[in-house]
């Protein structure tokens, strides 16, 4: 059975790790192995992870399988409530394990992103995906609708070419 529970600091070497293997599989068919690299050490350096809980206010969840003592990390996610002083809570990442696809842990984590950000009295869950990401079916399957579109320039000549997508309560 798969859990979740909040992560804080000491927990970036398990989000590094399962970042490390999430995005070159996540991605090896949408952006270079540059562009990957780039934005691997832009968003999950430790530095950068810090920023983005003490000054940015993205919370992070981690699920979990424990078997006895034994516990296995399968996925994480990054949420922010209230994003842009609104009241919309922002998926700002979802990734699992590949090998844990498809079993359901997405649909749990953005569940209790959902369920939080109902409970805080925020209207919906906006998120953004790449233009050219099959997770683009997951999040329709749940509930989220194409609202726009944008190119964000993050630096090195890259863009991260996203659509918008919103889930309203």
């Amino acid at each position: 059975m798969n859990n979740i529970r909040i992560a804080g600091k000491e927990d970036f070497p398990i989000i590094q790790d399962i970042a490390a293997q999430a995005w070159p599989e996540a991605f090896k068919d949408i952006l270079s192995y540059d562009q990957i690299e780039y934005m691997m050490e832009m968003m999950y350096s430790n530095s950068s992870l810090e920023k983005q809980i003490t000054e940015q206010n993205h919370l992070f969840l981690l699920s979990y399988s424990q078997v006895g003592e034994k516990v296995l990390y399968t996925g994480y996610a990054s949420y922010e409530v209230n994003y842009n002083r609104s009241n919309l809570t922002k998926l700002h990442k979802l990734y699992l394990l590949p090998q844990f696809k498809g079993k359901g842990i997405a649909k749990m984590i953005l569940s209790q992103v959902k369920s939080i950000a109902f409970g805080e009295s925020n209207r919906g869950v906006v998120l953004n995906v790449n233009r050219n990401n099959p997770a683009i079916s997951f999040y329709n399957s749940q509930g989220f609708k194409i609202t726009g579109s944008v190119d964000i320039p993050i630096g090195n000549g890259f863009y991260m070419e996203d659509y918008i997508m919103e889930y309203l309560f």
